[in-house]
């Protein structure tokens, strides 16, 4: 069973990249989170804004698409059974590293082992939080941070209404992805304000 769901994309302001018959864009950055693939933000436009702002310094566009969410996505947010596989990877990762003494395990490390093993054959994509990826004491405008303590003497707690929850479709076509368009371009509007 599938639940549709709107996604955004941020994507800096390029001549090939104004065009929604370009869509999705596809990021081969090493540095990605989940490995190489069409990285999308769940459910919230404001993340878009963040990364547009913070990363692509106010230079952006962003477009919004829908899925069709099952289980043909690895879900690191919200499936403990594909967490698990992830650990079990890490830990197998760690083990060969105290022999060979190599670079920190990334989780684009694991993905791309979990790929070459099989094991994500049958899914399309990748959805994981990144915890502390958005700062919200430097990000106040892209947060919706909800205290659970009224307690002085507590660290702080919070519930988040914006998690930054993101997406990376293995192919521009996974989950169903359709209805691509361009919802926002910072050379039309004004700098970006919350909405609520």
């Amino acid at each position: 069973m599938s639940e549709k769901k709107i996604l955004y994309q941020c994507k800096s302001n390029h001549s090939r990249f104004d065009d929604e018959r370009n869509a999705p864009m596809y990021c081969d950055d090493k540095v990605a989170w989940g490995g190489v693939g069409y990285y999308f933000w769940d459910s919230f436009i404001e993340l878009g804004h963040f990364w547009g702002v913070k990363k692509k310094k106010s230079n952006y566009l962003i477009a919004k698409a829908e899925i069709d969410f099952s289980n043909k996505c690895f879900d690191l947010h919200n499936n403990p059974e594909h967490m698990k596989t992830v650990s079990t990877a890490k830990n197998e990762i760690y083990s060969r590293q105290k022999k060979s003494n190599s670079e920190p395990v990334t989780l684009c490390t694991i993905i791309t082992l979990l790929k070459d093993k099989g094991i994500l054959d049958n899914y399309e994509a990748l959805r994981f939080l990144g915890k502390n990826s958005i700062n919200p004491k430097t990000s106040k405008e892209f947060t919706s941070l909800l205290s659970v303590s009224t307690d002085p003497l507590k660290k702080q707690q919070t519930v988040d209404l914006c998690p930054p929850i993101q997406l990376c479709l293995f192919k521009s076509n996974s989950l169903n992805l359709r209805n691509y368009k361009i919802v926002f371009d910072s050379r039309n509007n004004t700098k970006y304000k919350r909405s609520s």
